[in-house]
């Protein structure tokens, strides 16, 4: 059996509010006066009395009242400098700066691998997504412990079962998982995106955003994995232990890696990865 597992990884809009104030104060009156002349006649008759003059005074007119209304503040957000990304080659001390600034985390100079980090950690989830664990591209480092086992002797018979003190040996690991929190880490890997494309297109596939289908499909095939709490029976055909049952002998390298962290490590895991599945569609 092999070790080893991997598992990593908004601005507000800002708004300008504008407020806008019209006032309507024209308004005026239009007047005329007309003034009779009276010719006289030959015949005298009485003079008769003059009709009155009538004068229009147009009304004063009186200014519409005006509501002040108080404009509210205009706030201007600070501008936000984006940090520039590293080249791809410099790129593993500014990650493991990163890593390290995440809330809750911490142990990371013991756990994470400080060689190629970015690089690696896009060889390792390709091979991953395939079933593969690629050993010397883990973006973590291996448990140091060997594997423990318990010799069962009976008349007949001679078998092994995996010691539970082995699952230990994910304990720093599934510590690690644990404690990343999803929406700063989902924010660290979409600012590093751009580098591991870069990464993941050395290998040979295309760009725009692939990467994301295959770190997917790894995740996927770690859930896939049953989750043991009984006895796990082992043989030893050749140097290497192999379980006994071929149904779990017959899983994917990574499928048999989460089976030996242990139910307790691998429930840890297995609700971390989900919410990071989430979190990338």
């Amino acid at each position: 059996m092999s070790d080893n597992s991997a598992s990593k990884n908004p601005l507000l809009p800002i708004g300008i509010i504008g407020v806008v104030i019209i006032a309507v104060l024209a308004f005026f009156l239009l007047s005329s006066s007309e003034e009779e002349t009276v010719d006289p006649v030959v015949e005298t008759q009485p003079t008769p009395a003059p009709k009155p003059v009538v004068v229009y005074e147009p009304p004063v007119p009186v200014e519409p009242e005006v509501e002040e209304v108080d404009e509210p503040a205009i706030v201007i957000e600070p501008e936000v400098i984006e940090e520039p990304l590293p080249a791809l080659d410099e790129s593993t001390p500014w990650m493991l700066d990163k890593i390290a600034d995440l809330p809750a985390v911490d142990n990371t100079e013991t756990l994470i691998s400080s060689s190629e980090l970015i690089r690696n950690f896009v060889v390792f989830i390709d091979n991953a997504a395939k079933g593969d664990l690629a050993h010397q591209f883990s973006p973590v480092i291996a448990p140091q412990k060997a594997i423990s086992v318990k010799t069962i002797k009976t008349e007949g018979e001679v078998y092994y079962l995996l010691n539970k003190e082995s699952y230990k040996r994910y304990d720093g690991i599934a510590s690690l998982i644990n404690n990343l929190p999803v929406e700063q880490s989902i924010s660290l890997f979409n600012k590093s995106s751009p580098l591991i494309e870069e990464a993941y297109t050395e290998l040979g596939y295309a760009g725009g955003n692939e990467f994301n289908s295959t770190l997917v499909k790894a995740i996927d095939l770690a859930l896939s994995a049953p989750v043991i709490k009984g006895d796990i029976r082992l043989i030893a055909p050749s140097a290497m232990y192999q379980f006994s049952n071929p149904d779990l002998e017959n899983l994917e390298p990574i499928q048999k890696l989460m089976i030996r962290m242990g139910p307790e490590n691998q429930k840890i895991v297995r609700e971390k990865l989900m919410q990071f599945k989430a979190a990338l569609n």
